[in-house]
């Protein structure tokens, strides 16, 4: 059945509930759902923050808006770690050299990024990142929203800088592919203005959103031309998400979206996907098991 999901998905967002979506969500992830619906939130505007999500399919802040206190804590010690990392010796070769091959790098044909955080990162169960990503009230807002506590399916952390190529890959416009519905967080652990290449996303594209059912006519399986999309989907409506450092976004990116492209600047970023327990694939690598206090949600992300 997962395969038929997989299959009838196909990088497309479900207009409105259907027979899919109910087995989705009472079949699969029916102990996820049945939480989610007991559970009284911890934090007074997670309701009013997960609402703006289905309505608008992303919604933008300071972190300080998205986490507890201690996951504030959490974020200020991730960033200082991967701003180090992205700081470093080897980092910066491969980005004066735009070294594609390098072992560091997770995918090749993205020549345009060093990953600095990969799928392959085995992370510290006690280290600040992990803390990060099951922020309490973080979890909370993608649960509020998904309508079932969700899964942590990836951490990613990765440095672009500018390139001559034209956009490919992720800086095309496309779907994201992991679940029928998923949020992904992205932090900005520097300023991000246009030539930085901000994350750019079109509103209400995603899972039951007003333009939803909007697809433009694409050659590509997977990836949109701006010519393409333009006339089903206006620049009027595309949401250009340019902040400061600690700018976090977060995004049911079924909807359409595109990576940013830099210009003339390094944009450094920091990302959590979740999704709801129906994929295969398992999620982030822990060393070890965490020894800090985890509430049921939180073990239940992991």
């Amino acid at each position: 059945m997962k395969l038929g999901i997989k299959k009838a998905l196909s990088r497309r967002a479900l207009v409105r509930p259907n027979a899919l979506y109910y087995f989705w969500k009472y079949g699969t992830n029916a102990s996820r759902t049945r939480a989610a619906r007991t559970h009284t939130p911890a934090y007074s505007d997670v309701g009013s923050i997960a609402e703006e999500i289905a309505r608008e399919g992303i919604v933008s802040g300071d972190v300080s808006k998205f986490l507890s206190q201690s996951g504030i804590e959490q974020y200020a010690k991730a960033k200082r770690e991967i701003l180090a990392l992205s700081r470093s010796e080897d980092v910066q070769r491969m980005v004066a050299t735009q070294n594609a091959a390098s072992e560091i790098k997770h995918n090749a044909s993205k020549d345009f990024l060093v990953h600095m955080i990969a799928p392959k990162t085995v992370h510290p169960a006690d280290g600040p990142i992990l803390k990060l990503a099951l922020d309490p009230k973080l979890l909370e807002v993608v649960s509020g929203y998904l309508g079932l506590w969700p899964r942590l399916y990836q951490i990613h952390a990765w440095l672009n800088y500018p390139t001559e190529q034209p956009p490919k890959e992720s800086q095309m416009w496309h779907r994201d592919p992991e679940d029928l519905r998923v949020v992904k967080a992205f932090i900005y652990l520097v300023d991000v203005d246009e030539d930085t290449g901000p994350f750019t996303f079109i509103p209400r594209t995603h899972p039951f959103g007003e333009f939803a059912k909007h697809v433009p006519r694409h050659k590509d399986r997977k990836r949109v031309e701006d010519e393409e999309m333009n006339p089903t989907l206006s620049p009027d409506l595309h949401q250009i998400c340019t902040g400061p450092a600690d700018t976090m976004i977060l995004a049911d990116t079924v909807g359409y979206h595109r990576g940013g492209k830099p210009k003339s600047k390094n944009r450094v970023l920091l990302t959590f996907t979740y999704t709801s327990a129906w994929q295969d694939k398992s999620g982030p690598q822990i060393d070890g098991t965490p020894t800090w206090p985890m509430n049921d949600m939180q073990r239940m992300a992991l």
